[in-house]
């Protein structure tokens, strides 16, 4: 308690990751409170600089003299930004953080050329014979489509090496090794799979180039004020123009092979494609959530003291990812204990004695396509008693639309994606019209229908549409969100059906 510590530190860098090129970014108050700070910066070369002051809390002093230029930056006041007892999964936005960014270069284009030329030599090297094998072999099965071309490539790359890093040279972290080094020693990162992946393409008639992302759900946006840095991107991919000129972003470093689609990881974020003609500084699309789909069906037969439970579950694009090729990692238990605890509503678990059917497909494939699979099981005792009758719960796991009043983070919601689930009851439920609701809004959208099938079933109809990653701060600050929260706590937090 009570303790202060100041630190005065050289950080001298021998070898830069990339020639010619300086960048760094430095933080003021993100991770500790900062009372005191002055940097200082001596360069034979211009720097460019940018800063991000929303407090006002930085002053930017710069001198040229005998062909040297000085740089300082002072902090004028302790800032702290830290952040504490934020929702899980959010993140304080870049825009409410204090920070310079300092380049060497405005543009990309030094650093594409300075990358893409050591890339294109890998490229043109003579494919290992192993590999080429079986691209000879795939071009004999004369695959008449860009995603079966892709898939196909990405699924054999992926039964060909392992994921893994060696990073201890410099180099090493920012350029791929040879082919031969990669296929020989059985492994690789993702500039690694990259390579063999952009190799293979172009032999198979396709045009695909590297391109460097930030990975990952949860991450900061892309400011406009970030200069160029090779420090903005932690990972690469490949972009591919098909015949058709269709675009896809392909990341082979996955375990499964999706080229009709997008990863949550990659998708919505700006991109580095490195070009022989230049650079292109783009923006990957974002996932489409009219397309990623879990479509469900459940029947219960309601019986005095049990349930008797059909569930019929259909996972759409990128909503398969999860459980595409999981039978080449894990056993079948393990996935049809993963398939009830998925799909489970507020049972909990079921076990095994009360699980009576399982329709699983086969999950041995890289690729990612539709799935669909169906479940059946018994629950005892299911009911909850009120003055009202037996009631029944169903679940509503949108806990992040109603996140504590002085939370400041962007809160991430999940990849777009639409989940529609229809539930039967083999009775009528008397008032059932009175769950018909409505919400839409920029980020979500929520949907229930409910009424009496001509066979005297209940039946509801709900939808669930996730169409934007984050719920920020200004979001919440809204009309527009007022009104979902409203509703939502209305309509849509919690669902208990009187059975009288």
């Amino acid at each position: 308690m009570g303790s202060k510590i100041k630190i005065k530190y050289h950080d001298i860098i021998e070898k830069p990751i990339l020639d010619n090129h300086f960048s760094t970014t430095l933080y003021y108050g993100s991770d500790i409170l900062l009372k005191n700070s002055i940097t200082t910066i001596k360069s034979k070369v211009p720097l460019y600089i940018s800063a991000n002051d929303p407090f006002g809390v930085l002053e930017l002093n710069y001198f040229e003299k005998d062909k040297t230029y000085y740089y300082s930056i002072k902090l004028l006041k302790p800032i702290n930004s830290v952040t504490v007892n934020e929702p899980e999964n959010s993140i304080l936005s870049s825009k409410k953080q204090t920070w310079i960014s300092i380049s060497t270069d405005e543009t990309y284009e030094k650093i594409n050329e300075t990358l893409v030329s050591k890339y294109e030599n890998l490229i043109h090297q003579q494919i290992p014979d192993e590999l080429l094998d079986d691209l000879q072999a795939l071009k004999q099965q004369k695959l008449k489509t860009d995603i079966e071309i892709i898939d196909n490539v990405t699924s054999l790359i992926q039964n060909k090496i392992t994921y893994l890093g060696d990073w201890k040279k410099i180099d090493a972290g920012i350029y791929p090794r040879t082919m031969e080094d990669i296929i020989d020693t059985g492994y690789g990162d993702c500039k690694d799979y990259s390579l063999l992946t952009i190799a293979s393409l172009r032999y198979l008639g396709l045009s695909a180039r590297f391109a460097l992302v930030n990975r990952g759900e949860v991450i900061q946006e892309y400011s406009d004020k970030t200069l160029p840095s090779i420090n903005n991107f932690n990972h690469a991919i490949v972009y591919v123009k098909g015949f058709d000129e269709k675009e896809y972003w392909i990341d082979p470093t996955n375990n499964i092979s999706m080229t009709n689609g997008l990863f949550p990881d990659i998708a919505n974020r700006k991109a580095l494609i490195l070009d022989t003609e230049g650079f292109i500084f783009t923006q990957i699309p974002n996932i489409d959530y009219k397309k990623s789909k879990i479509v469900s069906i459940f029947k219960y037969d309601l019986e005095e003291d049990l349930i008797y439970v059909k569930k019929d579950i259909t996972l759409e694009k990128e909503a398969a990812i999860m459980f595409t090729g999981l039978e080449l990692f894990t056993s079948k238990d393990i996935i049809e204990d993963s398939i009830y605890n998925s799909f489970l509503e507020d049972e909990r678990s079921i076990p095994k004695s009360q699980r009576v059917k399982s329709v699983i497909p086969n999950l041995n494939s890289r690729i990612v396509k539709n799935i669909d699979f169906s479940f059946e099981y018994i629950l005892d005792n299911p009911y909850l008693v009120s003055n009202l009758g037996k009631l029944l719960s169903l679940s509503s796991n949108y806990s992040f639309i109603s996140p504590p009043e002085d939370s400041v983070n962007d809160i991430y919601i999940g990849p777009p994606i639409t989940v529609i689930k229809k539930y039967i009851f083999n009775t009528k439920i008397n008032g059932i019209d009175k769950l018909n609701s409505t919400l839409s809004t920029p980020w979500i959208d929520l949907n229930r229908k409910a009424y009496i099938s001509k066979d005297g079933e209940s039946i509801i109809e709900q939808q669930y549409i996730i169409k934007k990653s984050f719920l920020s701060f200004e979001d919440r600050q809204s009309e527009q969100y007022n009104l979902l929260k409203k509703g939502f706590d209305k309509s849509f937090k919690g669902l208990f059906l009187i059975l009288g």
